[in-house]
Protein backbone atom coordinates (compact mmCIF):
# COMPACT_ATOMS: atom_id res chain seq x y z
CA UNK A 1 0.00 0.00 0.00
CA UNK A 2 2.88 1.91 0.24
CA UNK A 3 3.00 2.93 -3.80
CA UNK A 4 -0.61 3.77 -3.49
CA UNK A 5 -0.07 5.66 -0.41
CA UNK A 6 2.64 8.20 -1.84
CA UNK A 7 0.98 8.69 -5.05
CA UNK A 8 -2.11 9.87 -3.57
CA UNK A 9 -0.09 12.24 -1.27
CA UNK A 10 1.48 13.58 -4.55
CA UNK A 11 -2.06 14.25 -5.78
CA UNK A 12 -3.06 15.83 -2.21
CA UNK A 13 -0.08 18.19 -2.14
CA UNK A 14 0.58 18.29 -5.78
CA UNK A 15 -1.32 21.18 -6.79
CA UNK A 16 -1.51 23.53 -4.04
CA UNK A 17 -0.84 26.73 -6.15
CA UNK A 18 -4.34 25.63 -8.33
CA UNK A 19 -8.11 25.33 -7.52
CA UNK A 20 -9.76 23.03 -10.18
CA UNK A 21 -9.75 19.42 -10.51
CA UNK A 22 -7.35 18.57 -7.51
CA UNK A 23 -10.08 17.33 -5.94
CA UNK A 24 -11.15 14.86 -8.95
CA UNK A 25 -8.19 13.48 -9.46
CA UNK A 26 -7.61 12.35 -5.32
CA UNK A 27 -10.87 11.06 -5.33
CA UNK A 28 -11.13 8.28 -8.01
CA UNK A 29 -7.16 7.32 -6.53
CA UNK A 30 -8.22 7.03 -3.22
CA UNK A 31 -11.59 5.14 -4.92
CA UNK A 32 -9.32 2.70 -6.60
CA UNK A 33 -7.21 2.07 -3.57
CA UNK A 34 -10.02 1.26 -1.18
CA UNK A 35 -12.31 -0.74 -3.37
CA UNK A 36 -14.88 1.70 -3.34
CA UNK A 37 -17.41 2.57 -6.42
CA UNK A 38 -17.85 6.28 -5.58
CA UNK A 39 -16.66 9.22 -3.80
CA UNK A 40 -17.18 12.74 -2.83
CA UNK A 41 -16.09 16.17 -0.99
CA UNK A 42 -19.10 17.36 1.43
CA UNK A 43 -19.05 20.38 2.84
CA UNK A 44 -21.56 20.78 6.22
CA UNK A 45 -22.59 24.03 7.58
CA UNK A 46 -23.96 22.14 10.81
CA UNK A 47 -25.93 25.60 11.59
CA UNK A 48 -28.58 25.62 8.35
CA UNK A 49 -28.03 21.77 7.72
CA UNK A 50 -27.44 22.10 4.30
CA UNK A 51 -24.81 20.49 2.66
CA UNK A 52 -22.76 20.95 -1.06
CA UNK A 53 -20.90 18.84 -2.56
CA UNK A 54 -18.13 20.71 -4.86
CA UNK A 55 -16.44 17.93 -6.18
CA UNK A 56 -17.46 13.73 -6.64
CA UNK A 57 -16.44 10.49 -8.76
CA UNK A 58 -18.52 7.90 -9.43
CA UNK A 59 -21.80 9.51 -9.39
CA UNK A 60 -23.63 11.55 -12.21
CA UNK A 61 -24.48 15.46 -11.82
CA UNK A 62 -28.01 14.46 -11.24
CA UNK A 63 -27.23 12.01 -8.28
CA UNK A 64 -24.40 15.25 -6.10
CA UNK A 65 -27.60 17.61 -7.25
CA UNK A 66 -29.92 15.02 -5.75
CA UNK A 67 -27.76 15.12 -2.37
CA UNK A 68 -27.44 18.42 -1.60
CA UNK A 69 -31.16 19.74 -2.58
CA UNK A 70 -33.18 16.85 -1.30
CA UNK A 71 -31.45 14.44 0.65
CA UNK A 72 -28.49 15.79 3.12
CA UNK A 73 -30.79 16.58 5.76
CA UNK A 74 -31.61 13.26 5.54
CA UNK A 75 -28.28 11.81 5.95
CA UNK A 76 -27.91 10.03 8.85
CA UNK A 77 -24.09 9.40 8.88
CA UNK A 78 -24.21 13.45 9.58
CA UNK A 79 -26.70 13.62 12.16
CA UNK A 80 -24.54 10.73 14.38
CA UNK A 81 -21.76 13.35 13.76
CA UNK A 82 -23.46 16.30 14.59
CA UNK A 83 -24.17 14.82 17.46
CA UNK A 84 -20.68 13.81 18.61
CA UNK A 85 -18.08 15.59 16.51
CA UNK A 86 -14.93 13.99 15.55
CA UNK A 87 -11.80 16.00 15.27
CA UNK A 88 -10.18 16.61 11.53
CA UNK A 89 -7.96 13.66 10.68
CA UNK A 90 -10.38 11.62 11.52
CA UNK A 91 -11.59 8.54 10.27
CA UNK A 92 -15.19 7.67 10.63
CA UNK A 93 -16.53 4.14 9.43
CA UNK A 94 -20.51 4.29 8.51
CA UNK A 95 -21.17 1.29 10.01
CA UNK A 96 -19.73 2.32 13.66
CA UNK A 97 -21.90 5.51 13.31
CA UNK A 98 -25.10 3.99 12.14
CA UNK A 99 -25.72 0.05 11.72
CA UNK A 100 -26.14 -1.17 8.31
CA UNK A 101 -29.95 -2.47 9.52
CA UNK A 102 -30.85 0.78 10.86
CA UNK A 103 -29.48 2.40 7.30
CA UNK A 104 -31.67 0.54 5.49
CA UNK A 105 -34.78 1.39 6.96
CA UNK A 106 -33.81 4.80 6.99
CA UNK A 107 -35.47 7.16 3.94
CA UNK A 108 -31.71 8.03 2.81
CA UNK A 109 -30.77 4.99 1.94
CA UNK A 110 -34.59 3.79 0.27
CA UNK A 111 -34.73 7.17 -1.58
CA UNK A 112 -31.20 7.91 -2.35
CA UNK A 113 -28.40 5.59 -1.83
CA UNK A 114 -30.61 2.17 -2.93
CA UNK A 115 -30.72 3.24 -6.08
CA UNK A 116 -27.03 3.69 -6.63
CA UNK A 117 -26.27 0.40 -5.48
CA UNK A 118 -24.13 1.75 -2.40
CA UNK A 119 -24.54 0.61 1.49
CA UNK A 120 -21.16 0.90 3.08
CA UNK A 121 -19.18 3.97 3.69
CA UNK A 122 -16.24 5.72 5.23
CA UNK A 123 -15.52 9.53 5.91
CA UNK A 124 -12.39 11.45 6.23
CA UNK A 125 -12.64 14.55 8.23
CA UNK A 126 -10.86 17.26 7.04
CA UNK A 127 -12.11 19.89 8.97
CA UNK A 128 -14.11 20.38 11.87
CA UNK A 129 -15.61 23.19 13.89
CA UNK A 130 -18.65 23.73 16.07
CA UNK A 131 -20.18 25.40 12.68
CA UNK A 132 -18.88 23.23 9.42
CA UNK A 133 -17.62 19.99 8.88
CA UNK A 134 -15.40 19.25 5.99
CA UNK A 135 -15.08 15.31 5.08
CA UNK A 136 -14.20 13.14 2.16
CA UNK A 137 -16.61 10.14 1.97
CA UNK A 138 -16.15 7.19 0.51
CA UNK A 139 -18.66 4.86 -0.62
CA UNK A 140 -19.35 0.62 -1.67
CA UNK A 141 -21.69 -1.44 -2.53
CA UNK A 142 -23.13 -4.15 0.05
CA UNK A 143 -21.39 -7.03 -1.86
CA UNK A 144 -17.86 -5.07 -1.44
CA UNK A 145 -18.75 -5.09 1.87
CA UNK A 146 -18.13 -2.83 5.03
CA UNK A 147 -14.63 -0.68 5.45
CA UNK A 148 -12.72 -3.48 7.68
CA UNK A 149 -10.57 -2.80 10.63
CA UNK A 150 -7.06 -4.12 8.33
CA UNK A 151 -8.32 -0.95 6.46
CA UNK A 152 -8.19 1.59 9.13
CA UNK A 153 -4.12 2.37 9.13
CA UNK A 154 -4.23 3.09 5.61
CA UNK A 155 -7.21 5.47 5.93
CA UNK A 156 -5.94 6.93 9.00
CA UNK A 157 -2.54 7.50 7.29
CA UNK A 158 -4.36 9.56 4.45
CA UNK A 159 -6.75 11.23 6.67
CA UNK A 160 -3.88 12.90 8.65
CA UNK A 161 -2.54 14.17 5.43
CA UNK A 162 -6.19 15.29 3.89
CA UNK A 163 -6.62 17.21 6.89
CA UNK A 164 -3.47 18.85 6.68
CA UNK A 165 -3.53 19.88 3.19
CA UNK A 166 -7.44 21.38 3.89
CA UNK A 167 -5.38 23.62 6.37
CA UNK A 168 -3.07 24.33 3.61
CA UNK A 169 -5.88 25.39 1.08
CA UNK A 170 -7.62 27.36 3.54
CA UNK A 171 -4.72 29.31 3.84
CA UNK A 172 -3.84 29.68 0.40
CA UNK A 173 -7.51 30.28 -0.50
CA UNK A 174 -7.87 32.96 2.32
CA UNK A 175 -11.22 34.11 4.57
CA UNK A 176 -13.03 34.65 0.98
CA UNK A 177 -14.38 32.99 -1.75
CA UNK A 178 -11.15 30.61 -3.07
CA UNK A 179 -9.49 34.13 -4.94
CA UNK A 180 -6.52 32.76 -7.04
CA UNK A 181 -3.48 31.62 -5.59
CA UNK A 182 -1.61 34.90 -6.78
CA UNK A 183 -4.00 37.48 -5.20
CA UNK A 184 -3.28 35.84 -1.83
CA UNK A 185 0.50 35.03 -1.55
CA UNK A 186 1.20 37.98 0.04
CA UNK A 187 -1.17 37.61 2.52
CA UNK A 188 -0.16 34.40 3.98
CA UNK A 189 1.41 35.01 7.72
CA UNK A 190 3.06 31.78 6.72
CA UNK A 191 6.49 32.39 4.57
CA UNK A 192 6.38 30.57 0.96
CA UNK A 193 8.80 30.41 -1.77
CA UNK A 194 8.20 28.94 -5.23
CA UNK A 195 11.08 27.22 -6.44
CA UNK A 196 11.70 26.29 -10.34
CA UNK A 197 12.80 22.79 -11.43
CA UNK A 198 16.03 23.24 -11.09
CA UNK A 199 15.51 25.06 -7.29
CA UNK A 200 16.31 28.75 -7.82
CA UNK A 201 13.78 30.79 -6.36
CA UNK A 202 11.31 32.55 -8.39
CA UNK A 203 9.15 34.06 -6.24
CA UNK A 204 8.78 34.50 -2.56
CA UNK A 205 5.90 36.01 -0.23
CA UNK A 206 6.13 39.14 2.21
CA UNK A 207 7.08 37.23 5.35
CA UNK A 208 9.78 34.93 3.23
CA UNK A 209 11.16 37.92 2.02
CA UNK A 210 11.07 39.33 5.88
CA UNK A 211 12.43 36.02 6.80
CA UNK A 212 15.39 36.12 4.15
CA UNK A 213 16.23 39.78 5.04
CA UNK A 214 16.08 38.67 8.80
CA UNK A 215 19.24 36.25 7.79
CA UNK A 216 19.01 34.07 10.87
CA UNK A 217 17.43 31.01 9.55
CA UNK A 218 17.70 30.82 5.82
CA UNK A 219 20.16 32.73 3.01
CA UNK A 220 20.29 32.88 -0.95
CA UNK A 221 23.36 31.37 -1.48
CA UNK A 222 23.08 32.54 -5.16
CA UNK A 223 19.58 31.96 -6.18
CA UNK A 224 19.10 29.18 -4.56
CA UNK A 225 17.82 28.71 -0.86
CA UNK A 226 20.25 27.95 2.17
CA UNK A 227 20.04 27.22 5.62
CA UNK A 228 21.75 29.73 8.10
CA UNK A 229 22.97 26.88 10.89
CA UNK A 230 23.68 23.05 11.84
CA UNK A 231 22.82 20.19 9.89
CA UNK A 232 19.82 21.92 8.20
CA UNK A 233 22.64 23.79 6.39
CA UNK A 234 23.02 20.47 4.13
CA UNK A 235 19.40 18.95 4.70
CA UNK A 236 17.63 21.47 3.24
CA UNK A 237 18.79 21.61 -0.23
CA UNK A 238 19.14 18.09 0.06
CA UNK A 239 15.49 17.82 0.54
CA UNK A 240 15.02 20.30 -2.04
CA UNK A 241 16.57 18.33 -4.94
CA UNK A 242 14.88 15.05 -3.47
CA UNK A 243 11.58 17.14 -3.82
CA UNK A 244 12.36 17.83 -7.09
CA UNK A 245 13.46 14.75 -8.53
CA UNK A 246 10.68 13.05 -7.77
CA UNK A 247 8.22 14.20 -10.80
CA UNK A 248 6.48 10.44 -10.57
CA UNK A 249 7.86 8.47 -7.75
CA UNK A 250 8.18 8.85 -3.67
CA UNK A 251 6.82 10.86 -1.64
CA UNK A 252 6.27 14.62 -2.42
CA UNK A 253 6.79 16.34 0.89
CA UNK A 254 10.34 16.69 2.90
CA UNK A 255 10.38 18.26 6.19
CA UNK A 256 13.41 19.71 7.41
CA UNK A 257 14.02 21.49 11.35
CA UNK A 258 15.40 24.82 11.29
CA UNK A 259 17.51 26.20 14.49
CA UNK A 260 19.12 28.86 15.51
CA UNK A 261 22.89 29.86 15.83
CA UNK A 262 22.10 28.17 19.84
CA UNK A 263 21.00 24.75 18.35
CA UNK A 264 17.59 25.64 19.61
CA UNK A 265 14.74 24.25 16.86
CA UNK A 266 12.82 27.38 16.19
CA UNK A 267 11.29 26.61 12.88
CA UNK A 268 10.32 23.67 10.40
CA UNK A 269 10.59 23.72 6.68
CA UNK A 270 8.03 21.68 4.36
CA UNK A 271 9.20 21.08 0.71
CA UNK A 272 5.81 20.42 -1.53
CA UNK A 273 6.08 19.25 -4.69
CA UNK A 274 3.68 21.10 -7.41
CA UNK A 275 2.29 19.81 -10.15
CA UNK A 276 3.89 21.48 -13.78
CA UNK A 277 1.35 23.41 -14.96
CA UNK A 278 1.07 25.85 -18.09
CA UNK A 279 -0.13 28.69 -15.05
CA UNK A 280 2.84 28.75 -13.11
CA UNK A 281 6.30 27.99 -13.67
CA UNK A 282 7.10 26.55 -9.87
CA UNK A 283 7.84 23.12 -9.51
CA UNK A 284 7.94 23.39 -5.52
CA UNK A 285 7.24 25.14 -2.61
CA UNK A 286 8.69 26.07 0.42
CA UNK A 287 6.54 26.27 3.39
CA UNK A 288 8.41 27.98 6.68
CA UNK A 289 6.47 27.65 9.89
CA UNK A 290 8.18 29.45 13.54
CA UNK A 291 7.54 26.87 15.74
CA UNK A 292 8.30 28.99 19.28
CA UNK A 293 8.66 28.21 22.73
CA UNK A 294 11.85 27.76 24.22
CA UNK A 295 13.36 24.85 25.98
CA UNK A 296 11.50 23.68 28.87
CA UNK A 297 8.57 22.36 30.40
CA UNK A 298 6.01 21.53 27.24
CA UNK A 299 8.01 22.65 24.74
CA UNK A 300 8.45 19.64 22.49
CA UNK A 301 4.27 19.54 22.83
CA UNK A 302 4.23 22.99 21.55
CA UNK A 303 6.50 22.23 19.03
CA UNK A 304 4.41 19.04 17.90
CA UNK A 305 1.10 21.24 18.16
CA UNK A 306 3.05 24.12 16.02
CA UNK A 307 4.89 22.17 13.67
CA UNK A 308 2.72 19.27 12.35
CA UNK A 309 -0.98 20.28 13.79
CA UNK A 310 -1.07 18.02 16.70
CA UNK A 311 -3.93 19.16 19.63
CA UNK A 312 -2.52 19.76 23.03
CA UNK A 313 -3.77 16.63 24.17
CA UNK A 314 -2.18 14.39 20.99
CA UNK A 315 1.19 16.37 21.68
CA UNK A 316 1.00 15.48 24.99
CA UNK A 317 0.21 11.63 24.50
CA UNK A 318 3.29 11.89 22.31
CA UNK A 319 5.78 12.96 24.25
CA UNK A 320 4.85 10.56 26.84
CA UNK A 321 5.17 7.84 24.75
CA UNK A 322 8.34 8.70 23.64
CA UNK A 323 9.30 8.90 27.23
CA UNK A 324 7.49 5.36 28.60
CA UNK A 325 7.62 3.41 25.35
CA UNK A 326 4.90 1.71 26.64
CA UNK A 327 1.42 1.82 24.88
CA UNK A 328 -0.59 0.35 27.71
CA UNK A 329 1.13 2.06 30.50
CA UNK A 330 0.76 5.64 28.42
CA UNK A 331 -2.95 4.83 28.16
CA UNK A 332 -3.78 4.28 31.63
CA UNK A 333 -1.93 7.68 33.04
CA UNK A 334 -4.34 9.53 30.13
CA UNK A 335 -7.68 6.96 31.43
CA UNK A 336 -7.99 5.53 27.79
CA UNK A 337 -8.12 2.16 26.59
CA UNK A 338 -5.55 0.70 24.98
CA UNK A 339 -7.60 0.43 21.87
CA UNK A 340 -8.45 4.26 22.34
CA UNK A 341 -4.90 4.86 22.90
CA UNK A 342 -4.02 3.05 19.72
CA UNK A 343 -6.31 5.25 17.32
CA UNK A 344 -4.91 8.31 18.73
CA UNK A 345 -1.82 6.99 17.89
CA UNK A 346 -3.25 6.10 14.38
CA UNK A 347 -3.94 10.32 14.26
CA UNK A 348 -0.22 11.21 15.26
CA UNK A 349 1.29 9.25 12.67
CA UNK A 350 -0.88 10.40 9.93
CA UNK A 351 0.08 14.03 11.16
CA UNK A 352 3.80 13.53 11.77
CA UNK A 353 3.89 11.63 9.24
CA UNK A 354 5.38 8.46 10.88
CA UNK A 355 4.45 5.03 10.21
CA UNK A 356 5.53 3.14 12.88
CA UNK A 357 6.52 4.04 17.10
CA UNK A 358 9.74 3.64 15.97
CA UNK A 359 9.77 6.45 13.49
CA UNK A 360 7.76 8.55 16.06
CA UNK A 361 10.16 8.09 18.80
CA UNK A 362 12.98 8.98 16.45
CA UNK A 363 11.37 12.08 15.70
CA UNK A 364 11.04 12.85 19.10
CA UNK A 365 14.08 12.40 19.69
CA UNK A 366 15.46 14.68 17.34
CA UNK A 367 13.14 16.86 18.05
CA UNK A 368 14.18 16.93 21.81
CA UNK A 369 17.87 17.02 20.91
CA UNK A 370 17.23 20.43 18.79
CA UNK A 371 15.11 21.58 21.63
CA UNK A 372 18.35 21.05 24.29
CA UNK A 373 16.14 18.98 26.34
Amino acid sequence: MDDLHDSLIRTLYGELAQSTDWAQEFLAGLCRATGSHAGAVVLSDLRTRQDSMPAFFGAQDASAVAYERRYAEHNPWRQAHASAPRPAGSVLVSDDLVPYANLRESLFHRDFLRHLGLDHGVGLVGVSSPSHLGSLTLLRTHRRGAFRADELPFLARIAGHWSNACRLRARLAGPDSEPPFAAVFDRLETAVLLLAEDGTILRVNAAADALLRAGDLLRQHGNRLAAKHGAARHALPRAIDAVLARCNTGTSVEVVPLHNVDGILVAQAAVHRLAASPQHAACAALFVQRVGGMPGTGAAEEALRKTYGLTAQEAAFAVRLADLRHLGGTAAEFGWTVGGARQRLKTVFGKTGTARQADLFALMRAMTMALGQ
